[in-house]
């Protein structure tokens, strides 16, 4: 496997030159619309099986996003709102250097560290099926070009 360029996650992405940027915002606007458009709604609907007149059930009748729960249980439960600004500012290209001293950016440093995993590994989507990474931006980061085995 290569190195990097001199971009890392850390850093924002108006370091990037405008091929793989545009590739990376195009990630995250779909990342954010996924989070804006999917969340999780539990309803109570009649047991299937009462066990009296009004026994009910707790059913999920849609889902967070797929990838959400790693983000969401990696950061002790992050707040849903702080992600959805972090991936804004990364599309409107307002996300910020990962600062230490300054925790109000730290979210945008994992998004674009999880773009760039989707972007150079690929990844399973919501219907199980394989992404297969982008070569053109494995080749920026010098990293060798992957076949599709399928």
């Amino acid at each position: 496997m290569g190195e990097r360029e001199i971009w890392t996650p850390e850093k924002r992405l108006a370091y990037l030159p405008i091929f793989p940027r545009k590739n990376f915002i195009e990630e995250a606007e779909f990342l954010y619309n996924d989070l804006l458009n999917n969340r999780l709604k539990v309803v109570l609907i009649p047991a299937p099986i009462p066990k009296h007149s009004d026994h009910k059930i707790r059913f999920a009748e849609s889902y967070n996003p797929f990838w959400y729960s790693g983000i969401y249980h990696s950061h002790n439960r992050g707040r849903r709102k702080d992600f959805e600004k972090s991936l804004w500012r990364i599309v409107n290209s307002l996300d910020e250097n990962f600062n230490p001293r300054n925790n109000k950016y730290a979210y945008d440093t994992e998004f674009r560290d999880l773009i760039y995993s989707r972007l150079v590994e690929g990844y399973v989507d919501e219907c199980g099926s394989r992404v297969l990474p982008n070569n053109q931006i494995r080749t920026f980061f010098k990293l060798d070009k992957l076949i599709d085995s399928n």
